[in-house]
């Protein structure tokens, strides 16, 4: 009987035994899965980011190796060693000084892992951290303003024209890698005119633009952090063109000759002068000073103009005033003398200027009278049927010495010898001015 109950007992804790066995399974695989699966130890955690450097609001994929017994990372590449990935699920945890690890924890497969590294408004070198078990792992990344290596810039035109301009100046933002860099912000500065805006900040390829306004020659500066880039504009020389006029009281019909000339150091593809009478001339390419002449027809004022075309640039022109005169001509002819009644008179005839002056019937009266007492000139034959009806006509010496003086002078001259034709003006008592013998 005390066998028996010594067994009864023993099959009762037995009993006891195996019920807490099986209630303490689950208990202990609930308890083993909130256990990390860390890395072992000597496992080698290797970072490879996307890009060494990363844009403001932006992201960047990070890539960790977690091997076993492996040989890390040779010049700056990753390598793989003897060892063998981790156990999948080995938890892998990240941190960063710089913007956020999305996630912060993440569990390998196949013994790598991917994170990503979100950047904000903020510039700087983002350390990230990754860490499983004793094995850890660090990288930088270069974010906004840090991350810039390098600034082009560029313009566009690069040369402007003798008076200057505009020119549009083009900055480049990139990283070591040649990688364009979004979201950085850049200065602009300028040795000469106005460049405007200031300050920009590149857009999704890395640029970032500003607008240069000069006359002369200026050195574009654009400034990204600690790198900056620049160009220079330059302005095409003035041509320096002038004209003037060397001719002294200058006369239609005449040649004036200008004096035409541009700078030294002026690059001028053409010349073309103007002369204001709707006639012009080209010079071509000139390089100091030169003389042109051109003859005006007609009297007056005149403006020319010489216009120099400079290589790319605007043109440049300059006008002076010219006053021509009339053209003058003098002809004079051979002297002739004549002798009546112990009087000797002497003609010459002068004609100035190309133009018509109006005659005095003086004028006309003293030119035939001379030309009447002329020894050259024959009488006039008397008229064959009164000659003939007629007896000879008796005059006194007084009356051929009034009818031999010149009927000009209108004091001596009492009687015309045609009166009879009605040339005697009797209110005035003298010849008729309309008479085309006395007149």
């Amino acid at each position: 009987m005390r066998v028996l109950s010594l067994a009864s007992v023993m099959i009762s804790h037995l009993r006891s035994a195996i019920l807490a066995v099986l209630f303490a399974i689950p208990l202990i695989a609930v308890a083993c899965d909130k256990v990390p699966l860390l890395a072992p130890t000597g496992t080698v955690i290797t970072l490879i980011p996307e890009s060494p450097t990363a844009s403001l609001n932006s992201s960047v994929n990070i890539i960790a190796t977690v091997i076993e017994n492996g040989t890390g990372v040779t010049s700056g590449a990753s390598t793989k060693g003897a060892g063998t990935p981790v156990q999948n699920g080995t938890v892998v945890n990240f941190t960063t000084t710089l913007g956020s690890i999305e996630p912060a924890e993440a569990r390998t497969h196949n013994g790598q892992v991917t994170v990503r590294l979100v950047t904000g408004t903020q510039s700087g070198t983002a350390t990230i951290t990754a860490y499983s078990g004793g094995t850890s792992a660090q990288k930088d990344v270069k974010v906004g303003i840090a991350a810039a290596g390098r600034v082009t810039v560029t313009a566009t035109p690069q040369t402007l024209g003798s008076s200057g301009g505009t020119s549009v100046i083009t900055a480049v933002v990139t990283d070591d890698t040649g990688r364009s860099i979004a979201g950085v912000p850049v200065t602009f500065s300028t040795t000469k005119g106005t460049v405007t805006p200031t300050s920009a900040v590149t857009d999704a390829n890395g640029v970032a633009t500003a607008t240069l306004t000069t006359s002369a020659g200026a050195d574009v500066t654009v400034s990204a952090g600690a790198q900056s880039g620049k160009v220079t504009v330059n302005v095409n020389a003035r041509a320096g063109v002038t004209i003037s006029s060397s001719t002294t009281n200058p006369t239609a019909g005449a040649p004036v000759t200008f004096a035409v000339s541009v700078a030294t150091s002026a690059n001028v593809n053409n010349v073309r002068v103007d002369f204001g009478d709707g006639s012009g001339q080209d010079l071509g390419p000139l390089t100091g000073s030169t003389n042109v002449a051109h003859n005006y027809s007609a009297p007056g004022s005149y403006r020319p103009t010489a216009t120099a075309f400079p290589a790319g640039g605007d043109p440049e022109s300059v006008s002076t005033t010219v006053n021509v005169g009339a053209m003058s001509v003098t002809v004079t002819g051979p002297a002739s003398t004549v002798t009546s009644h112990g009087r000797t008179m002497t003609a010459r005839s002068t004609l100035r200027r190309a133009t018509r002056t109006r005659t005095s019937s003086i004028q006309k009266a003293r030119t035939r009278c001379a030309w009447m007492s002329s020894p050259s000139v024959a009488p006039r034959a008397p008229h064959p049927r009164r000659s003939a009806s007629r007896r000879p006509r008796v005059t006194s010496r007084n009356t051929r010495r009034r009818r031999a003086r010149c009927p000009a002078r209108r004091s001596s001259h009492r009687r015309c010898r045609v009166r009879r034709s009605g040339c005697w003006d009797r209110a005035r008592r003298e010849p008729s001015a309309s008479c085309p013998w006395c007149g």
